[in-house]
């Protein structure tokens, strides 16, 4: 498929049937779509800076590999919008245990990276590719759907199960951003669970343990809850 001469940047796709988007530009990215994100109400959202200027959404998750398969990087970026803050989030290494996070944009995310899995090189991967930003499929997609989501209490299991953990998620970072302005770092204050009710349904979300889904009480485990943020 590499040898193909086609125009580029293209995408080849068959989203949202499949969740794997092939992109080619100056080089190759596979991604896979973990969480498509929805966009803020038009006073809230945000762009990249010139001279895409590409929507941000929140509540988004994305795996990406690129590089030679001998030499390839798989990591998982996040975006959370956190009191109307944009929070970029890259996991990495083998089983996503690091974390990076950027307030600034989706580019100094993939400079912090790189200080760390390429220190010896001085150019870093675009951050709009890192994060699928440039991808047209998962906008269109995106901006297809109505605004207001569906009540609770008609989505699927999986649909639940999935808004319950970007909650979770959400609440863990802003939990951790916070506490620096109330706790000496030697505290190590800890984040164990979260519990929260929707229309009396009772979820109870636990940070660090196996997803265990039963009688509307969740176990979370997102890949990156168990993440700390790097130290050499």
């Amino acid at each position: 498929m590499d040898n193909v001469h086609f125009q580029r940047p293209c995408e080849h796709e068959n989203y949202p049937i499949s969740p794997e988007i092939i992109y080619y530009s100056d080089r190759k990215f596979t991604y896979v779509v973990v969480q498509e994100g929805i966009y803020p109400s038009a006073t809230q959202l945000r762009y990249t800076e010139a001279p895409n200027y590409f929507p941000v959404p929140d509540y988004y998750i994305i795996k990406t590999t690129w590089g030679r398969s001998s030499n390839s990087q798989t990591i998982q970026c996040s975006i959370y919008y956190i009191e109307r803050e944009l929070h970029y989030l890259i996991c990495f290494r083998d089983n996503l245990q690091y974390q990076v996070v950027s307030v600034q944009s989706p580019f100094n995310a993939s400079v912090e990276l790189h200080e760390i899995i390429t220190p010896n090189k001085k150019t870093a991967v675009s951050g709009i590719h890192l994060f699928g930003l440039q991808l047209k499929c998962i906008d269109r997609n995106r901006k297809g759907r109505p605004h207001e989501l569906k009540p609770n209490e008609k989505s699927s299991k999986t649909t639940q199960i999935k808004c319950t953990k970007g909650l979770a998620k959400k609440e863990q970072v802003h939990f951790e951003d916070s506490i620096k302005d109330f706790y000496n770092p030697k505290d190590r204050v800890v984040l164990k669970a979260l519990n929260f009710t929707v229309k009396n349904k009772e979820y109870h979300v636990s940070f660090g343990k196996d997803d265990d889904v039963k009688k509307n009480k969740i176990t979370f485990n997102n890949i990156c809850t168990r993440c700390r943020k790097y130290t050499s």
